[in-house]
């Protein structure tokens, strides 16, 4: 395997894809987790944070300076306009964030592939029981909601995506959100379908049945990348 090796995850709204990410970390990556960085690039008195209030109103902002996601989201989840205007706001600052933070890793990797990898700089929390031999797997994992969206896809070399079937991934929204039907399914609509994605991709988990059988899934496909076993989750 070439060290450094990038994939990007992705998947619909509560399709599991999360899931699937601690799965990998668990086996060795080392994740750039774009929703959290999406946080990080609106906190308050951030450039991103300032737009969104000059496009979309004071309304959006909390009594303590941070966003109103809740206000946004549904906002933007009923209106395509909206959505499109928040998206020319975050995506490319997004892209560019992604981009910088891969360039990292790829500096990082040894100038011999043919020498042992060096462990990735990011160190494992406690008790993750991942040693030295699985944080050189050299696997960058994008994970990341709107991967084709903002064309992150351009920046990893294999992009897998998570399946859940549209009524799943909606009971899943109702009981994890407390949204009503119409709002889950309303933010199961917003996104490309799902199917598209599985199209476009080059690797496909099914996150419809149990966590057992999707570990199953990524630990095989783990074997396919990498050549060896990561560590036991």
């Amino acid at each position: 395997m070439q060290y450094g090796m990038r994939l990007g995850l992705t998947g619909g709204i509560a399709s599991g894809k999360s899931l699937v990410s601690g799965m990998l970390k668990n086996l060795g990556a080392e994740i750039i987790d774009v929703d959290m960085m999406a946080r990080e690039l609106v906190v308050p008195g951030s450039p991103a944070l300032e737009e969104i209030e000059r496009e979309f109103g004071a309304c959006m902002i909390l009594p303590d300076g941070t966003l109103d996601r809740r206000r946004l989201g549904d906002l933007v989840f009923t209106d395509p306009g909206a959505l499109a205007r928040l998206n020319a706001i975050m995506f490319p600052r997004m892209f560019d964030e992604v981009a910088s933070r891969l360039n990292v890793f790829r500096l990082n990797q040894p100038c011999d592939d043919r020498r042992a990898p060096a462990p990735m700089a990011s160190q494992p929390p406690p008790g993750a029981g991942r040693d030295d031999e699985v944080l050189a797997s050299g696997v960058v994992v994008v994970d990341a909601a709107i991967l084709y969206e903002a064309g992150m896809d351009a920046l990893v070399d294999r992009v897998i995506v998570v399946w859940a079937d549209e009524e799943t991934r909606i009971k899943r929204l109702m009981d994890r959100n407390g949204f009503s039907r119409s709002d889950a399914a309303a933010r199961v609509a917003a996104q490309i379908p799902l199917i598209e994605k599985v199209r476009r991709a080059d690797f496909v988990i099914d996150n419809s049945g149990s966590a057992a059988n999707t570990e199953r899934q990524v630990r095989r496909l783990w074997m396919e990348l990498v050549g060896r076993p990561g560590a036991q989750a």
